[in-house]
């Protein structure tokens, strides 16, 4: 039974989190586009969501590195994104 709930646990977590950082990265576009192209849109859109990621990633696996540097990039691309989601509401 544990070898089928792991693997059903994992997948439920990276669902969602792909799920809502789909949604995210589309709203990030027209906040991104009021300064920058589409296709520059894109890009950030996309390098955003993936440097929250990696610094989620970064925190759930490393031990020896300094963890506040980690926890500072992850807090300032969330309040872009919180940015963005609120102006794409309005």
């Amino acid at each position: 039974m544990k070898q089928i709930i792991k693997p059903l646990i994992i997948f439920v977590f990276v669902a969602l989190y792909l799920l809502t950082s789909t949604l995210s990265m589309i709203n990030s576009l027209d906040f991104f586009k009021l300064s920058h192209n589409i296709t520059m849109s894109w890009f950030l859109a996309i390098a955003f969501e993936i440097g929250a990621a990696a610094s989620l990633c970064s925190l759930v696996i490393l031990d020896k590195m300094n963890k506040l540097i980690v926890w500072l990039l992850f807090i300032t691309l969330t309040l872009f994104q919180i940015m963005s989601n609120v102006y794409n509401v309005y």
